[in-house]
C-alpha cells in the first residue's frame, strides 16, 4: 500500500485494510474524464454521507490488453499515476489496482458479486453504470447484481441510462479528438488538458545548433496515447511546477524520416538541465500540423514563428494562483484541503504559505502532498505579512485568497474572473460566505459582502457585529460593495501591487478592508457575487472570543480610519476612541475585564504610533489620490450600526436600511 496525499493505493487484494462503510465503484476509468468525474463525485458524496470511505477499483493492465492482445495498436488515455494523480484530486479515499488476469476474466458472474465485490470489500453501498457487465463472457447483468446485493444488504446505485446519456462522454470520443490533433476539445471533455508524462533522455542536440534546445520525453507508458502529428502550445511541468512551452509530435520530416514517433519539448525561457528528469506536458493548442522544409534556415524561421505564436498563447491566458496561509493548522488541513484541491483546475497553481507554524503541518504538506508548492516563512508573520511575502513572489493575474478552512465543491471563483476579465475596474471580489456549522446561515467573516458604517465600524450584508442572518436568498443581486472577506477573496494581481498591497502591519484582521479601501481610490470597484458560495467554518486561527482578535480589531479600525479617512479624519479618530471607550466599559460591566483590557491596548498602539501612520498617511495620498475627480469610495453607509443594534434593536442589514437610506 501507498499514501499518495490522503489517498491509499493498493495493489492487489492481499493486505487490504478493514474498510469503513465502503462505496464502491469498479471500472477501468481511462482518461478518468468528465463522465467518470460525475459518477465518482457522486461516490464521494454518497461515502460522506455515510460516513464512510470512497472506494475506486480499477484494473492493471487495462483488460483490453488482455482480452484482445491482436489490438497491438491499443493506446490509452493515462497510465497508472495518471490516473492515481487525478483521482487523488478528486478526493478518493481508496483506490485498488486489480491485476487483470486470464484466471480473474472467467469467474462466473455469481463468484465476481459474492466473493470478490461483497467477500473482498464488504461494502454499504456499490455505484456502477446501467450496462455494467461482469464475469465470465461478460454474462452478469444488473438484476443479478441487484439480487446478490439486496441477499446481503447492500445498497446498488445504479447510473441509470438518461442520466448517464446526460454526462456520457466517452473515452473513445477523446482519442478520436487527439487522433485529430484537437487537443482543447479533448481538455473540453476531460475536464483537464490531455497529459503526456515520462522522463527526459538524450537526443540528438540538433535543436541547441538552431536556438531551440528541446527535452526528448520518453512516455513511461509504452501505450500512451499521443496526439496527432504537429507544433503544439503546451505546459511542461518540471517538479510540479508549470512552464508556458511549445511541442513537437511527429517523426521529423525536416530532419530525417526514421518513423519513430518523437515528442520534444521547448520551454520559453527555462534554463537548467532537464536529462533524467520526470517532466509532464500538458497540450493547450495545436499551431499546425508537421511539415517538411526545405533547408535549415526556413525550420528555424518556422520556429520562429511558432514561438512567437505560442508566446501570444500564453500572454492571452488567465494566470491564476489560488492560495492558502497556514499558521497551525494542521487539522484543518487535514480535514478541508482533500476537497480544495480536488476542487482546483490543474491549470491554476495552488499554492500553501506556512507562517512558522509548529504543529507538524509542513511535515505532513510534504509527506502527502509534495505536489503543492509550498512557501515556508521562518516566523509568524500574520495574515497580512505572510501573504504580502507570498504575492511579492508569485506573479499571476489574479489571486485567490482562500481560508484553510472552507468548504467548496467545485472552483467557484473561474467565474468570478470571467467577470473580472469582462470589467476590468473590479478591483477585488468576494462570493456568498455561508456557516459550515450552520449552512442555512451567513457566516460571520464576509456573509454577503462587506461596507463600514458612519463612524467606519464594519458590518456585512447579513452580518451585523456577531448576528448572522439566514440565507433567505434576501442578498441574491449582484453589489458593489467597500470590502471583500479574505477569507475567500478573488484579487486582481495588477490592482494589488498598484495600491501597495496587503499591510503587514495589520498583522489580522481588516487588513481587507485596508486593501480595498486603497483599490477604490485607486479606480477600481468591489464587488459581490451571489451565485458562488463557499462554507466557511470561522475562528480557526483566532477564535472569536479571543482577547487578542478584540485588541486586533479595535487597533487595526483606527489604523484604518488614520491611513484612509480624507476628510475630518482627525475628529472622525477622536469620536470613535470615545465610542471605543464606551465599548471597554460594556466589557467591564460584562465581567469581561480582559476584553476591556484590549481596547485600552489598541489606543497605546494609537499613542504610540500615531506619527509613523500620519506619514504613512501623506505618502499613501501622493500614491492614490492623484486620480480623476469622479472617483468615489463606495459602501460608506451613513447610519451607526452601533445605534441601531444596542438602542434601536435592528438586528440585520434589512432592517437598518429601510430606516436609514
Amino acid at each position: 500500500m501507498d499514501n499518495f496525499g490522503s489517498m491509499k493505493v493498493h495493489d492487489g487484494v492481499e493486505d487490504l485494510p478493514q474498510m469503513t462503510r465502503a462505496v464502491v465503484t469498479i471500472g477501468s476509468y481511462d482518461g478518468v474524464h468528465l463522465g467518470h468525474r460525475e459518477i465518482l463525485r457522486q461516490l464521494v458524496d454518497r461515502a460522506a454521507a455515510r460516513d464512510g470511505e470512497s472506494v475506486v477499483i480499477s484494473f492493471d493492465p487495462h483488460p483490453r490488453l488482455l482480452l484482445y492482445p491482436e489490438q497491438t495498436d491499443l493506446k490509452l488515455l493515462s497510465d497508472r499515476s495518471e490516473k492515481v494523480r487525478v483521482l487523488r484530486k478528486l478526493g478518493i479515499d481508496h483506490v485498488v489496482f486489480i491485476k487483470f488476469t486470464k484466471q480473474f476474466s472467467e469467474q462466473s458472474p455469481e463468484s465476481y458479486v459474492r466473493d470478490f465485490l461483497l467477500g473482498l470489500f464488504d461494502p454499504s453501498a456499490i455505484i456502477i453504470g446501467y450496462d455494467h457487465k461482469y464475469g465470465k463472457d461478460r454474462a452478469g447483468d444488473i438484476d443479478l447484481m441487484r439480487q446478490i446485493a439486496s441477499e446481503h444488504g447492500v445498497d446498488l446505485q445504479v447510473i441509470e441510462k438518461h442520466e448517464a446519456d446526460h454526462i456520457k462522454i466517452s473515452s473513445s470520443r477523446i482519442r478520436q479528438s487527439l487522433a485529430g490533433g484537437r487537443v482543447s476539445e479533448a481538455a473540453d471533455l476531460l475536464g483537464r488538458p490531455y497529459r503526456v508524462a515520462g522522463s527526459v533522455a538524450m537526443g540528438d542536440q540538433i535543436g541547441r545548433t538552431i536556438g531551440y534546445p528541446t527535452a526528448n520525453l520518453v512516455p513511461r507508458s509504452s501505450h500512451a496515447l499521443l496526439p496527432a502529428a504537429g507544433i503544439y502550445v503546451t505546459d511542461t511541468i518540471i517538479m510540479g511546477r508549470r512552464y508556458p512551452s511549445m511541442s513537437y509530435l511527429g517523426d521529423r520530416p525536416a530532419l530525417e524520416h526514421d518513423d519513430s514517433y518523437r515528442l520534444e519539448t521547448h520551454v520559453l525561457d527555462y534554463e537548467g538541465d532537464l536529462y533524467d528528469q520526470e517532466i509532464a506536458i500538458d497540450f493547450l493548442y495545436r499551431l499546425r500540423a508537421d511539415s517538411g522544409f526545405e533547408s535549415m534556415e526556413k525550420l528555424q524561421q518556422q520556429l520562429q514563428a511558432d514561438e512567437s505564436a505560442s508566446r501570444s498563447y500564453h500572454d492571452k491566458r488567465v494566470s491564476t494562483s489560488a492560495i492558502i496561509l497556514n499558521y497551525n493548522g494542521l487539522a484543518h488541513l487535514q480535514t478541508y484541503l482533500p476537497a480544495i484541491y480536488s476542487a482546483i483546475p490543474d491549470t491554476d497553481e495552488l499554492i500553501i504559505v506556512d507562517n512558522a507554524s509548529t504543529d507538524g503541518s509542513v511535515p505532513w504538506l510534504r509527506e502527502h502532498h509534495p505536489e503543492i508548492r509550498l512557501l515556508v516563512w521562518e516566523k509568524n508573520y500574520g495574515f497580512a505579512g505572510g501573504y504580502k511575502k507570498a504575492l511579492e513572489q508569485i506573479q499571476t493575474d489574479y489571486y485567490v485568497l482562500i481560508n484553510s478552512d472552507l468548504r467548496f465543491a467545485r472552483p467557484w471563483y473561474q467565474s468570478i474572473i470571467q467577470e473580472m476579465e469582462s470589467s476590468p475596474r473590479i478591483g477585488a471580489a468576494q462570493c456568498k460566505i455561508l456557516s459550515l456549522r450552520d449552512p442555512e446561515f451567513f457566516e460571520y467573516a464576509g456573509a454577503a459582502g462587506g461596507y463600514m458604517d458612519r463612524w467606519l465600524y464594519p458590518l456585512c450584508r447579513g452580518r451585523i457585529l456577531d448576528y448572522c442572518e439566514k440565507d433567505l436568498g434576501q442578498y441574491d443581486t449582484r453589489e458593489r460593495i467597500f470590502w471583500a472577506t479574505g477569507a475567500a477573496m478573488v484579487v486582481r494581481g495588477c490592482a494589488y501591487h498598484e495600491v501597495g498591497g496587503l499591510d503587514e502591519d495589520f498583522f489580522a484582521h481588516q487588513e481587507e478592508i485596508d486593501l480595498c479601501w486603497r483599490m477604490q481610490r485607486a479606480g477600481y470597484e468591489i464587488q459581490y457575487f451571489p451565485e458562488e458560495e463557499v462554507y466557511h467554518l470561522g475562528g480557526g486561527t483566532l477564535s472569536y472570543g479571543s482577547t487578542f482578535k478584540t485588541y486586533l480589531n479595535f487597533r487595526n479600525s483606527l489604523v484604518l480610519l488614520i491611513k484612509n479617512e480624507q476628510s475630518s479624519w482627525l475628529r472622525l479618530l477622536l469620536w470613535r476612541m470615545v465610542l471605543d471607550g464606551v465599548a471597554a466599559i460594556k466589557f467591564l460591566l460584562s465581567a469581561q475585564p480582559a476584553h476591556s483590557w484590549a481596547v485600552l491596548r489598541a489606543h497605546g498602539y494609537i499613542y504610540t504610533h500615531i506619527g509613523a501612520l500620519v506619514r504613512k498617511r501623506r505618502q499613501l495620498k501622493e500614491l492614490l489620490d492623484k486620480r480623476d475627480e469622479d472617483v468615489v469610495v463606495h459602501g460608506r453607509k451613513p447610519y451607526s450600526i452601533i445605534w441601531n443594534y444596542y438602542i434601536k434593536k435592528r438586528l440585520s442589514y434589512q432592517e437598518m436600511e429601510p430606516h436609514e437610506n
